[in-house]
């Protein structure tokens, strides 16, 4: 996995890269790395409230469900 992460230091991909977008800033691998961790671990927050609120609200629907049968 760290050789997708290594490309972007490779001198044909840099010297690629300046005849695409020259003004484009290429980051180093550890930028790129940290960044992924960071939106994996920003997605991972979100589901967990997802999931977490989902199950609150299963929950309240039984109780209600068997208070309402009673």
């Amino acid at each position: 996995m760290n050789f997708f992460f290594k490309l972007v230091e490779n001198e044909g991909f840099r010297k690629f890269m300046e005849e695409a977008q020259s003004y484009f800033k290429i980051p180093s691998r550890v930028t790129i790395a940290r960044y992924c961790i960071q939106v994996f671990n920003d997605e991972k927050e979100k589901l967990k409230c997802l999931l977490f609120a989902k199950n609150n609200w299963f929950h309240l629907q039984l109780i209600h469900g068997h208070q309402s049968k009673m």
